[in-house]
């Protein structure tokens, strides 16, 4: 019976399987608009409302208790039109950043070191290409963990996505090894100044204490991601057409490879510069950020800077430079566009004025439940604020001044309120489909994003279950200070 009703027919003669099978998959920016509408939708159908505010340590934070409903501001067509622009005025500097950083990466491109270069390395790690994956992940993993690195990943896509493709496996492995290590770095932070440093602030509590577990926490955390990428390489290694993204990885292969493996490249003496120039930039990223405390600006002059070098180091001329830097500052406008339009929705929801009304009815509903079963509802919760609140940082301000006195009531502490809090946040960054920065990597990988999704919604199932885990422990043992 089932076989016959895969093979039956349509009016076009076709078989049905094969009907489902072309239909074309909708576009991210139309995915991200829709989300936009639903937002807007939402403004009719929920009440009002708003918590009062006030400033701590140069950040607004909700007064507890002080919710108060509203008459709703309803988003219309006019809004709904004036969502790009609105979004693209807000996201303005992680667009400028990500313009740069196309143009600066094709740049050294056209003067043939990327290309050359990974070359170069996939044939000296040859046979030992499987020691890179635990060893990048676990250098992204703590970037993410040490110093909240999140965005700044977006100009190592470039590099690594193409060198895993030349060992053999595919584009997810690339943004594996880059993204999914640090947003799970990200979510088990132990001294990540922007979640647990905020969130342990306006809880009162002393700044990075609980070092301890949260050191396990991102140890399986980060254990727990590279043991699966590693599964899934192997695989890859031994058979790549059984990756979902085998066919696209033809136009990275194409890009990057061709021309080294037909002429057995070595690398020349201004490609040796470039590269080098790279590296330094690369290496001062990290540096800028913690002990000099950069921001976007900074890095984004670093990039140009990077771009400026590789110009002058790889002998382009006048004209080819200009062309190179357009070139690569074009390709990023997709993703310029997806980040601006996914900031939407948190505008609309604002702007309707019902972002606090969601907040309220969330927490609500936690304080009917035991304390075992209400941590995991503070994580949930947390996970669905994430849908909504793409910032840790801001996600923090809302949600912990409201968190930290109901845990009391609970009973349970304010250190594992923090940690449902920083375990929600992390980890759906990778995994929500209308995540500015998630599309962006996408994007920068030449990763479809069915093809992502496709594959990790399994990952995200069984990381759900270990941050489950990980907050039985604190709860049943009131892990302090207090």
């Amino acid at each position: 019976m089932a076989n016959n009703v895969l093979k039956a027919k349509s009016k076009s003669g076709l078989p049905l399987l094969e009907q489902l099978k072309n239909i074309e998959m909708p576009h991210p920016l139309g995915i991200i608009f829709a989300v936009v509408a639903l937002a807007a939708l939402a403004t009719y159908l929920l009440p009002g409302g708003t918590y009062q505010r006030t400033e701590l340590d140069g950040r607004m934070i909700v007064v507890p208790g002080s919710y108060k409903t509203s008459l709703a501001n309803p988003q219309g067509l006019l809004s709904l039109a004036l969502v790009p622009f609105n979004g693209l005025l807000q996201a303005a500097d992680i667009i400028i950043l990500l313009l740069i950083i196309g143009g600066a990466f094709s740049i050294v491109k056209n003067t043939g070191a990327l290309t050359t270069g990974i070359y170069r390395m996939t044939q000296t790690m040859k046979g030992r290409e499987v020691i890179l994956i635990p060893l990048l992940m676990t250098l992204f993993g703590l970037a993410g963990g040490i110093f909240g690195m999140y965005e700044e990943v977006l100009p190592f896509v470039g590099v690594i996505v193409p060198m895993a493709i030349a060992m053999g496996y595919d584009s997810i492995v690339g943004v594996c090894i880059v993204y999914l290590s640090t947003t799970l770095g990200f979510a088990g932070a132990f001294f990540n100044p922007f979640t647990v440093g905020i969130a342990q602030g306006i809880a009162g509590l002393p700044l990075f204490s609980g070092f301890t577990y949260r050191m396990i926490v991102w140890v399986t955390m980060l254990g727990f991601g590279i043991a699966y990428v590693m599964r899934y390489a192997a695989k890859i290694k031994k058979n790549p057409h059984l990756s979902e993204t085998f066919q696209n990885d033809e136009t990275t292969r194409q890009k990057y490879l061709t021309d080294t493996k037909e002429l057995n490249a070595k690398l020349s003496r201004k490609q040796i510069l470039v590269l080098t120039s790279a590296g330094i930039a690369f290496a001062f990223l990290p540096i800028g950020v913690i002990h000099f405390k950069w921001g976007i600006g900074e890095l984004t002059g670093l990039f140009f800077a990077l771009g400026i070098c590789s110009w002058l180091l790889g002998g382009l001329g006048f004209n080819k430079g200009i062309e190179a830097f357009i070139e690569g500052a074009r390709e990023m406008v997709g993703a310029a566009l997806l980040i601006g339009i996914a900031r939407g929705i948190k505008i609309v929801l604002e702007d309707g004025l019902v972002m606090d009304t969601i907040l309220f009815y969330l927490t609500s509903i936690i304080s009917i439940f035991p304390k075992i079963i209400a941590v995991h509802i503070m994580f949930f919760v947390q996970c669905i604020m994430s849908l909504f609140l793409q910032s840790g940082s801001a996600q923090a301000a809302v949600s912990m001044p409201i968190m930290a006195p109901l845990s009391d009531l609970l009973g349970i502490t304010r250190q594992t309120a923090i940690l449902a809090f920083q375990l929600g946040d992390g980890f759906t960054n990778f995994a929500i489909p209308w995540n500015g920065i998630t599309l962006a990597v996408l994007n920068l990988g030449l990763v479809p994003i069915w093809a992502w999704f496709k594959w990790a919604w399994k990952l995200q199932a069984w990381l759900i279950f270990v941050c489950m885990l990980l907050l039985v422990w604190p709860t049943l043992y009131n892990w302090g200070p207090f």
